[in-house]
Order: structure tokens, then sequence, then C-alpha cells
């Protein structure tokens, strides 16, 4: 049985100031994996398999369905929710204008991934990930801003958010985990990018994770919120 109280509290700290104190994920991760079962390093490697492009495929979605895990299923979900937007605005601006060609061919070219159906989506599980009107927006905004590090930047910082709620009721389990390393993969990302903003995203990573463990003891191997 994993103990994720001291995986999660194990993290690495934000040392302030040095090149040494960048964010490296294939260390972090290797120190989470040692710690791991080997059921949780297959949900990693999951994970992480989802993050090669070559990887999404219609058989990749349908065992993202058929997951017990619940991360997996939200975070995938709404990762081709986001995709499949990105695609239906860049086909609105190749195929401008209102007739019914155009339209049809924002139609045909609008979706990248698979559908709900092609890989049995059930709304009825409890774990549908869809996004609300404002949301919608907000996705749209960043689609539209034209500056391509920026909108980058908010895209992430979007999914950063979600992430957050994916694992809001969670506080010792492998999803906290995968919360990790998919934000790690965000901060990687832009330590390749822009030294300073992976800075600040992995300050805000391990503030996070740190702070899910204020307010709570352990006593005996069980865990007890401090009221």
């Amino acid at each position: 049985m994993n103990n994720y109280y001291y995986i999660i509290g194990g993290l690495p700290e934000l040392a302030p100031g040095g090149e040494n104190n960048m964010f490296n994920y294939a260390a972090v991760r290797e120190e989470i994996w040692k710690q791991c079962s080997p059921e949780d390093q297959k949900l990693i490697e999951f994970l992480e398999k989802g993050f090669n492009e070559e990887s999404l495929t219609l058989d990749f979605y349908i065992k993202v369905q058929e997951s017990r895990c619940m991360f997996i299923k939200r975070y995938f979900r709404l990762d081709r929710i986001i995709r499949n937007a990105k695609v239906t605005f860049l086909a609105g601006k190749l195929f401008k204008g209102d007739e019914t060609e155009n339209k049809e061919l924002i139609k045909k070219y609008s979706v990248v991934l698979p559908s709900d159906q092609e890989i049995g989506f059930n709304e009825k599980e409890g774990v549908a990930v869809t996004l609300d009107n404002s949301e919608n927006q907000n996705i749209d905004a960043i689609f539209h801003t034209s500056d391509i590090l920026e909108k980058e930047r908010k895209l992430d910082e979007f999914k950063w958010c979600k992430i957050n709620e994916f694992t809001s009721f969670d506080f010792f389990d492998v999803d906290v985990i995968l919360a990790f390393l998919a934000k790690g993969k965000l901060v990687e990302r832009w330590n390749k990018l822009d030294r300073e903003t992976g800075k600040a995203l992995f300050k805000k990573l391990v503030d996070e994770v740190r702070g899910t463990f204020k307010g709570v003891e352990f006593n005996a191997g069980t865990t007890n919120k401090v009221v």
C-alpha cells in the first residue's frame, strides 16, 4: 500500500535563486516513481503517454474511458475538449464566411480527436468534464490572443486551474500525485520556453501541494482534519 503522505510530503522545495533551482521533472518523477506501487506506476506511465502527441489515438481515449482512475478520465477529457475547440477555432479562421459550403468545411474539420460516442463516454458516471459559458468564452478569447507565448501561457493557466478543480477533494491518493506530475509537465515546458515563468509556475505548484497538508494531522496511519 502506498504511503501517499510521505510521497507528496517529500516533494522538493523551491530554494531562492540559482540555476540549480530550476524544476527537473525527470528527477522528481524518479523519486515519486520509486515510492509508488506497480499499479500506480502504470498510471504514471499512462499519464505520460498522453503527453506524446502520437499517442492520442482512438485506442488511447478508449483506454482513458475504461480507466478506473478519476484524474486520468477528467484530465484527458479536458485535454480532448481543448484540442477540439482549438481545431474548431482554426477551421473557422481558415474557412471564413457564412456560406453553406464554408460551414460544412468548418464542421468537417472541427473534430481532431475521437468524439464522446466513439470512445463510449457516459456522462452519468459522475466524472463528466464540461466547460460552462464563461469558460468557453475564456478559451475563445485565449485562442484570439495574437502573441503566441502569451496564448500558450494563458491556456496552461486555464488547464492548471481545472487540474486544481479535479483534485479539490483529494488529499492522500494517487490523483494528487498525477495532478502534480501533470502540472510538472506544464512547468517543464515553460522552463524550456521561459526561465522566469517556469520558476514561478514551479513555486506555485510546490506552494499548492504544501498547502494541501495545512490543517491536517496524522495518527496511526489515519488522517483527521484539524477543525
